[in-house]
């Protein structure tokens, strides 16, 4: 049996498009949702509507789209742009919308147009293409035989909105532009707000063939906006620097902010409206200013770390012992993101192979650079006294365990793993003091003293050969499929192994020991 709410919804993997599309689903609607590029297809679909492809504005395409519909909701504008530009998407686009609207016998459009385009040529920051075309669009409506809302919104905040996110970066970069003085009031909307607004007017909810003003229930201007979004960051728990406020003239500030003219007039809006009047109309309760930007705020800097599952780093060299542990991790199930230091005179085909493992396995790779750090002969050759490069063994890096596992921790820390893993042999114990159970079991209590009290993460360091040779490593290997083929253990930056340097030796020992 065909769902009798069925709705259309243009623009549909925009902003207000997908948090339109949840709360439909959320509320029993079919989503028609209608997009004009393929790549954004599956995100929309994730979200449970059906898609429509229409690259173009297409008359047959749109009936298609609409038809079982009761309504439709048009957000596929433009507010940057040409005259030409204007025309073409906000206006021609629209009358496309309207004809197959009416051939598809749909019942209502839902139209959100500007707040302030009633002052279209009126007001110095309503002389624009934005306010002109956004002027034209609704008479198309107001014209046609449709049954129609027209909303005029102020900004809509939420998560993932256009002004929060960016005032966020901007605080945290510790100077936050502002156009004019800052001091133009305006009437923010909570998104939920928004899209119940839209919602409600699709369902036949209130007045038919009526313009709703859509603003929020507080007047705030820029200079407030930026200090609640400040005290909000800031009582998520995060310590930060008051930022320097510098205005812009707004003749200046399309190039300073890197804004179209048409946002910068939109910012001088002054308008102010009475939001609750629409609210009661539309039978939804008005959220406060605060939950908005709170809910922003959050969505922008709060991700919350699935505890579920064992999250793991895995230290990935491209050999053959880190790939087989990155092999058993993987059987053992860990969720693992794969981490590789690529120091200065690294062989190019270790980094090759780490990269194809990662991919070959489909697991993340971090791949950091560390050009300062070299092996112990190097570092002589560079003029450094290096007095541990005495007899030490070959390939030897000072404090090299110590600096990979803190940056493993430090990516630990961050990803909200449990575990970092690496491939350490009983064999690596006699030549490497860093390789040791001594130095790891500090090195572990030593990670946990540097974290920050809040921190409540206990994080493991793994290493499942400790107590085996390489030759025991091979034999895991096979029995876990490793590509040992496409491993890599020479020191050298050659096109193949050159079999004198001690891992060469060791590799061919090992395999030799396991045939």
């Amino acid at each position: 049996m065909l769902n009798s709410k069925q709705l259309a919804i243009t623009g549909a993997n925009g902003y207000l498009g997908k948090n339109t599309i949840k709360l439909a689903i959320k509320n029993g609607w079919t989503v028609h949702a209608i997009v004009r590029r393929k790549d954004v297809i599956a995100e929309v679909e994730e979200l449970g509507a059906l898609t429509y492809l229409i690259p173009k504005f297409d008359n047959k395409m749109y009936k298609e789209a609409f038809n079982g519909c009761t309504a439709i909701i048009h957000f596929a504008n433009i507010v940057c742009g040409s005259k030409e530009a204007f025309k073409e998407v906000n206006i021609e686009g629209l009358k496309q919308i309207i004809e197959a609207a009416q051939e598809a016998e749909v019942k209502r459009i839902i139209y959100p147009s500007g707040l302030g385009v009633d002052k279209y040529g009126k007001r110095d920051w309503a002389k624009n293409n934005y306010f002109w075309s956004k002027r034209e669009a609704e008479k198309l409506l107001i014209n046609s035989n449709l049954d129609y809302k027209i909303f005029r919104p102020s900004y809509i905040l939420g998560p993932g909105d256009e002004l929060i996110p960016d005032t966020i970066e901007q605080i945290i970069d510790g100077k936050v532009l502002i156009a004019g003085k800052g001091d133009i009031p305006m009437q923010p909307i909570f998104v939920e707000n928004a899209v119940n607004a839209f919602l409600h007017a699709a369902e036949g909810i209130g007045e038919t063939n009526m313009i709703y003003n859509l603003v929020g229930p507080k007047k705030v201007t820029m200079n407030e906006l930026v200090r609640l979004v400040i005290d909000a960051i800031k009582n998520l728990g995060l310590n930060i620097p008051e930022p320097v406020i510098e205005y812009v003239p707004y003749d200046q500030a399309p190039e300073k902010l890197e804004l179209c003219k048409e946002m910068v007039d939109v910012m001088r809006c002054d308008i102010i409206e009475k939001g609750e009047e629409t609210a009661k109309m539309l039978n939804f309760i008005l959220a406060p200013l605060d939950r908005a930007i709170k809910v922003a705020v959050k969505d922008k800097l709060v991700h919350e770390n699935n505890k579920s599952g064992k999250k793991a780093i895995v230290l990935l060299s491209g050999g053959i012992d880190s790939a087989t542990v990155l092999y058993w991790a993987i059987k053992n199930d860990f969720k693992v993101t794969a981490l590789t230091i690529n120091y200065k005179w690294r062989p190019k085909k270790e980094i090759e192979v780490t990269k194809t493992l990662a991919e070959k396995l489909n697991v993340p790779l971090i791949e950091v650079s560390a050009p300062y750090i070299q092996d112990a002969v190097d570092l002589r050759m560079d003029g450094f006294p290096v007095p541990s490069a005495t007899y030490a063994p070959q390939g030897y890096i000072p404090l090299r365990n110590l600096i990979f596992y803190s940056i493993a921790a430090y990516f630990a820390t961050i990803y909200g793993c449990q575990f970092i893993i690496g491939g350490h042999l009983k064999d690596d114990i006699e030549s490497f003091n860093d390789a040791s159970k001594r130095f790891f079991n500090g090195l572990e209590k030593l990670i946990e003293i540097s974290k920050h009290p809040q921190d409540d993460l206990k994080i493991e360091l793994v290493f499942p050969f400790l107590d085996i040779t390489k030759t025991d490593v091979i034999k895991i290997a096979r029995e876990l499929a490793v590509p040992i083929d496409q491993t890599w253990s020479c020191y050298g930056d050659y096109e193949v192994p050159c079999g004198r340097c001690l891992p060469c030796m060791n590799r061919k020992k090992a395999l030799e020991g396991h045939k």
